[in-house]
């Protein structure tokens, strides 16, 4: 049993680690934190970072009693583990809504303008307060749901008779994942079946417009980059997606009603292991990996390398590591086209010389 807590305190505290160094770094560079994208990914990656701390905690503190600590402890693992397997699934579905507001857009070829960074933390902080109310559920008397000890190693809420299997299976986990992985799987479905994927329709159609003009020729250029920018950023947050159901192997050991702790032992690593392979997945994004190298640099000392490297998007990362709407995240901005038009328009404006041309124009 020491073996198991010392394992799993060491790997939940390498998550907790690893996930603050990459949201430190998002917050530090000034490119990568004005995306309102990566404000939703730090939002995504804090479930992950507070439920990993707080279980090597709990580890730690059972490896100094030499047995689980209490009724107090165990509550606080339960509540902290399902607020982060909670926050993951509804944070995914609310990054998903926002990534089918951004296919629908570039489709319809309109512009589409990120919500603000404001927006994205008062309903990041919405879901937040959602899953604290599930999370919270195990802790109400009236209801036939409470954590238990397992094994002697760690607490989780699970069912006892009948009526909390019920409860379990159709109210708690219908909240818990059932609802916001509905929700990703069906806007994948509404995203297939309209095609938002794929935009060689709109590529075509611009093609057989007059491209003799600079309008023009700037026109499809400007679709062609927002076109590709909306799908990377489509792909990487599905990895994330995908990479989140690793929890289904994790929920199916953990249920395993055996004598041998060597399943939720497996189980509770291979939720360790999703945590880390979310944290992968989130460093591939151009713009944080270039930030989070950037801090790695000036960590260890290589502030030259730090120097060389900025956190700014490379010609490799334009597609990831531009501004959210795919060309500038302004909303004051107006489109390429018009800008070349309004500067055709505008009249010359009169520099002013200095007060000594003045009176020399006043005295001729």
């Amino acid at each position: 049993m020491r073996a198991t807590w010392i394992v799993w305190s060491v790997l939940f505290f390498i998550v907790s680690i690893c996930g603050t160094f990459v949201i430190v770094a998002i917050l530090r560079s000034p490119h990568t934190r004005k995306s309102s994208f990566n404000i939703y990914l730090i939002a995504l990656l804090l479930p992950d970072i507070f439920s990993a701390f707080c279980w090597s905690i709990v580890c730690v503190l059972s490896l100094a009693h030499g047995a689980y600590p209490g009724k107090i402890v165990c509550h606080w693992q339960a509540c902290s583990a399902v607020w982060g397997v909670a926050g993951s699934f509804w944070m995914n579905a609310l990054i998903a809504i926002e990534v089918y507001a951004l296919l629908c857009a570039t489709k319809r070829m309109e512009n589409y303008q990120p919500p603000r960074r404001h927006v994205v933390i008062l309903r990041s902080l919405g879901i937040y307060a959602l899953i604290t109310f599930i999370a919270s559920m195990s802790m109400w008397e009236v209801l036939p749901h409470h954590p238990y000890l397992l094994r002697g190693m760690m607490c989780m809420p699970f069912d006892y008779n009948l009526t909390s299997f019920l409860f379990f299976m159709f109210i708690y986990n219908t909240l818990l994942s059932t609802i916001p992985v509905s929700i990703v799987f069906y806007i994948f479905y509404v995203g297939k079946r309209k095609g938002l994927l794929d935009f060689n329709a709109e590529l075509k159609a611009l093609d057989k417009m007059q491209t003799t003009g600079a309008n023009d020729r700037e026109r499809r250029k400007t679709f062609h980059r927002k076109a590709k920018h909306a799908e990377a950023l489509t792909r990487f947050y599905m990895r994330i997606f995908v990479a989140l159901l690793m929890w289904l192997p994790t929920a199916i050991l953990s249920l395993l009603n055996t004598r041998s702790a060597v399943p939720l032992f497996v189980a509770i690593v291979w939720g360790g292991a999703q945590n880390l392979l979310s944290l992968g997945i989130s460093v591939t994004k151009p713009d944080v990996h270039n930030a989070v190298m950037e801090l790695l640099a000036i960590l260890i000392g290589f502030r030259r390398l730090a120097s060389i490297h900025p956190s700014i998007p490379s010609t490799q990362a334009d597609v990831l590591g531009e501004d959210d709407c795919g060309y500038c995240e302004d909303h004051n901005s107006v489109p390429i086209v018009n800008e070349i038009s309004m500067q055709a328009m505008e009249p010359p404006v009169e520099l002013d010389h200095g007060p000594l041309q003045k009176m020399q124009r006043n005295h001729e």
